[in-house]
């Protein structure tokens, strides 16, 4: 096979796990020519001309996607995804954003963020809002080792609508999901490279 992915069961069962912040198991995580909805030997095609790595990570669901995790703690608020972080950041009004928070479905806590009143300077923060609500997510030891276990390969949300944080349909997307979990992963690199200090030093 030439390439990994990384993807979960998308029937009801386990979706309901994840938004209730279940954490996959190493069997969930399942190799794509069971799951994914292509013909992988098409998508490599696309991929290449496309300029992407072949030997890349792909994935769309599992353990990347920000469906899927334990719930977080940020700025004292605990939320069930980094999507409903993510989400509830971007309203202006804090009761739209609390009621995005409390939402226990995470498809509908996306699409009320998508609806709700964008604050002016989203575009410009929504990056590092990314990062921080994966930051966290990722600092939990399994999902930790799954991001480091991805060693120096670059790593691609294989959606076929989001161009922005996806990679689209033809390969040509921001891919900014992505980009955030490879930056994330070298941040846990450098902080391993640091010397540890011993108590009583």
């Amino acid at each position: 096979m030439f390439t990994e992915c990384y993807k979960i069961k998308c029937d009801y069962l386990v979706l309901d796990k994840c938004k209730l912040g279940y954490t996959p198991r190493v069997c969930d995580i399942l190799d794509s020519k069971r799951t994914s909805p292509y013909n992988l030997t098409d998508k490599k095609a696309v991929w290449e001309k496309a300029g992407l790595d072949l030997n890349g990570v792909y994935f769309y669901g599992g353990a990347f996607s920000n469906f899927v995790g334990p719930p977080i703690t940020l700025e004292g608020n605990l939320y069930l995804s980094v999507e409903h972080w993510f989400q509830s950041q971007k309203a202006v009004n804090p009761h739209e954003a609390r009621k995005i928070r409390m939402q226990p479905d995470t498809w509908v806590a996306k699409r009320l963020g998508n609806r709700c009143e964008l604050r002016s300077d989203w575009e410009d923060v929504k990056y590092e809002i990314m990062l921080r609500g994966l930051r966290v997510k990722f600092s939990h030891p399994q999902y930790k080792e799954i991001l480091l276990g991805t060693g120096d390969k670059p790593i691609y949300e294989d959606s076929p609508v989001d161009y922005v944080w996806g990679i689209g349909a033809d390969g040509t997307g921001q891919n900014l999901l992505g980009k955030s979990l490879m930056q994330i992963r070298e941040e846990f690199k450098e902080e391993t490279k640091k010397p540890q200090r011993h108590k009583g030093a």
